[in-house]
Formats: structure tokens, C-alpha cells, sequence
């Protein structure tokens, strides 16, 4: 996606917890500028970025670190900011045993390790901070959530 938002114009920093991942988004995007961080200490202050966009790396955390990632997102996002999560995750724990029911025991297997997000705990952690989720479903285990 960084290349994407290059390509337009904007003004991007990359965060990520790994050296490795930082070299090689520099490596393919020069003009990138990256910032070895995560989503518990965001090294940045208050009211830094008028959008933050995560994809793929919010089901790494478990609840209580979504918490504070949330907190932290919300601490570093300006006023009138966005937050756009793309990940695996599911609408509720229905959902998720109704997807489960047409899966493999391999493919159960593969997607247990992870902690996946439920929309409905999303929803609540961001009403908690004052702000609004709406969410698209992309495809069974694929969400966008929009959060303003």
C-alpha cells in the first residue's frame, strides 16, 4: 500500500516493530520514510497524523494489546482523524463458527493461531474513545474497518 499512497502524493510514514521489514519496504520505495515502532508505543506524540492505515498485522495482538493499540492510534490521531484497519477478522463469534463449519481442519488449524478480531469488540473499544466504526466486509474473513 505504501507505494499506492506514493504514487498520489502523500506524505507516509511507515511503523513496524521489525528492522528487516523496514529495510525492505526502503529498499523498494526510496522516498519511504520509515520509523521502527508498534502498535503499543507509537513513537510518536499527540496529534501527529490525520490518517493511520494497518493492514494485516492487527490480528497479531491479543485483546488486551488491541486495547492499548487503540488507545494509542486514537492518542497520535488528530481531531477530525481516520483510522482504516484492513484484516482477517470476523463480525462475532457466530460468524466465526458459521466460517468454521465450511473450513478444513487445516485451514482451522492455520487461522487459530492468530488473534482475530471481532467487529463487535472493535465497535466497543472504539465507542469507549469517542469513536465510530463502520466496517465492510470484503470477503469471509477479510474486513475493512473505518473508524472516525
Amino acid at each position: 500500500m505504501s507505494g499506492k499512497f506514493l504514487d498520489k502524493g502523500y506524505n507516509i510514514i511507515a511503523i513496524d516493530q521489525s528492522i528487516e521489514m523496514l529495510n525492505v519496504a526502503k529498499e523498494k520505495y526510496p522516498k519511504l520514510k520509515v520509523r521502527l515502532g508498534d502498535f503499543l508505543k507509537i513513537p510518536y506524540s499527540n496529534k501527529t497524523f490525520d490518517i493511520i492505515v494497518s493492514t494485516y498485522a492487527f490480528h497479531h495482538l491479543n485483546n488486551n494489546e488491541k486495547s492499548i493499540a487503540i488507545k494509542e492510534m486514537a492518542r497520535v490521531l488528530e481531531d477530525n482523524g481516520k483510522i482504516v484497519i484492513g484484516d482477517l477478522m470476523f463480525k462475532s463469534n457466530k460468524d466465526k463458527d458459521n466460517i468454521f463449519q465450511k473450513l478444513t481442519g487445516e485451514q482451522i488449524e492455520e487461522i487459530n493461531d492468530e488473534y482475530y478480531s471481532y467487529i463487535d469488540f472493535l465497535k466497543s473499544e472504539f465507542k469507549e474513545i469517542n469513536k465510530e466504526l463502520k466496517y465492510t466486509r470484503i470477503d469471509n474473513l477479510i474486513y475493512v474497518v473505518e473508524i472516525q
